[in-house]
């Protein structure tokens, strides 16, 4: 009988281990694969741009690929360890150390090659589902699926990279170990190293300092070490993981009498804790992650909730112009006007945008004009303004207001220059976050009937309505 056919042999009455091994292989590749259609997708990198997606995502993918770096290794590591002893056979029937490269390289190269295109083709099965399901739950049924080449070249980098790592160390231990050793692997106990309870004391140490640093740079940083920080985390957990037991023993020997008569039992729970650790960490990571997706929706409607109430004064807004959002006022009500949800406020203010001619550079100036009554009815004022005064209104929060502003400015008017002089510079947040509502210039009711005659300018008119109840509200925009 040749080796070719021992090989095979054994191959054979082993083939549940290969299975085994190759179906964790390709579940790793359908997981990343999965992933990386969210990731990746067009729509979602363009909003990627917001810090809320840029967080959600990243942090389940710095867990996914802890996750894939532990199942990866812990399934090599258990195919492997039978495997020594097979390894140890062949040599004492002549087989050379090269051979034994060889045929471990071909045999998680097959089972690589086979794990890559089975990975693939459940993924390409199974994302669209994974992807229309999450979607569906965050509420973005707008975004299209769609697969890139993007998306299989990170998958399979990210796979080659784990499953090349976990191969390279078991051939380096296969080869530097003994045939006498090799042949006992299945029989021989884990040897154990590093147990400190200072080790598992700096893990907790770098577990809750990397979550503290989180929390007091977040903000300051707008998410972007939030990646590192998460590394950190899942680290100190391991280690802290792979050395409680050692604490648990530490604390145990300051009671002489309780030690001694628990220490069979204590070096049991330590070796078979220790050899669990993976699959605890695995079973940690997935459980945060859960938690954090389960968490994450509600997390992001509080928050826009927020920021929509603090950002937007009225409940909806938008500007009409002749050939945008020029809807009559009964189809309107007939949208906006429900019993539950009838319109309580809707002001109509007319607006002028002109652009002046910069004197001495290339380039225009925008002004933004409103008349004072519209303006006094907006902010519930009583002011006055002669004319060719004007008060510099700035929609903005107080402490965002602190800008200088021009004493007076200049418009052509029929070919001749006419001067306007500040009167008042006045900062208030009264409209909602829409483009061109930034800053406005206010003039007294003459002067803006004036401007809208003389003026080559664009007329608009700005709705702001409220509502009995915006939960209730179809959804509508303007700009």
């Amino acid at each position: 009988m040749t080796f070719n056919q021992v090989i095979w042999k054994m191959a054979k009455v082993q083939y549940k281990k290969y299975i085994f091994y190759y179906l964790c292989n390709s579940f790793a590749v359908m997981f990343f694969f999965m992933f990386s259609t969210v990731y990746f997708n067009k729509q979602v990198e363009e909003a990627k741009r917001l810090d809320g997606i840029q967080d959600a995502l990243s942090i389940p993918g710095v867990a996914l690929i802890v996750f894939t770096i532990f199942f990866i290794s812990y399934a090599h590591n258990v195919f492997m360890k039978r495997r020594r002893s097979e390894f140890g056979l062949f040599m004492t029937l002549g087989m050379s150390q090269r051979d034994i490269t060889r045929l471990l390289v071909l045999e998680n190269g097959v089972i690589a090659v086979a794990s890559i295109g089975s990975g693939f083709l459940a993924g390409a099965v199974f994302s669209r589902l994974f992807f229309m399901l999450l979607m569906s739950r965050v509420g973005l049924q707008e975004v299209m699926f769609h697969l890139s080449g993007k998306m299989f070249m990170y998958s399979l980098g990210a796979f080659l990279v784990v499953f090349l790592l976990s191969v390279g160390k078991s051939l380096v231990l296969t080869l530097r170990s003994s045939v006498i050793l090799s042949m006992k692997s299945n029989r021989v106990a884990e040897t154990i190293k590093m147990r400190s309870p200072i080790i598992g004391f700096l893990g907790f140490f770098i577990m809750v300092g990397s979550l503290l640093t989180l929390y007091v740079t977040y903000k300051d940083s707008a998410g972007s070490y939030l990646p590192l920080w998460t590394i950190g985390v899942l680290l100190g957990l391991y280690i802290s993981l792979s050395q409680f037991t050692s604490f648990v023993i530490e604390g145990a020997k300051k009671f002489p009498g309780f030690y001694f008569r628990r220490m069979l039992f204590l070096s049991s729970l330590d070796y078979k804790f220790k050899q669990l650790t993976s699959i605890m960490m695995l079973v940690s990571v997935m459980t945060m992650v859960t938690i954090f997706y389960s968490t994450l929706l509600l997390t992001f409607y509080k928050s826009s909730e927020k920021d929509a109430i603090g950002n937007n004064p009225y409940d909806v807004a938008f500007y009409q112009t002749e050939t945008k959002n020029n809807l009559p006022e009964e189809e309107l009500d007939a949208v906006l006007h429900q019993p539950e949800h009838t319109i309580e406020e809707h002001l109509v203010l007319p607006i002028i945008t002109h652009y002046e001619k910069l004197p001495y550079v290339e380039g225009v100036q925008p002004y933004y004009f409103m008349s004072l009554d519209d303006f006094n009815q907006l902010t519930s004022n009583t002011l006055t303004l002669e004319d060719k005064e004007y008060l510099y209104y700035i929609n903005t929060e107080p402490e965002y207001g602190n800008v200088d502003v021009n004493q007076s400015f200049e418009l052509t008017i029929e070919n001749e220059k006419t001067s306007y002089v500040l009167k008042e510079k006045m900062v208030q947040k009264n409209i909602n976050l829409l483009p061109e509502t930034h800053e406005f210039v206010i003039v007294n009711q003459k002067e803006f009937d004036h401007l809208k005659t003389a003026l080559n300018a664009y007329e608009s008119k700005l709705h702001l309505i409220n509502v009995s109840d915006w939960r209730q509200q179809p959804v509508l925009s303007g700009s």
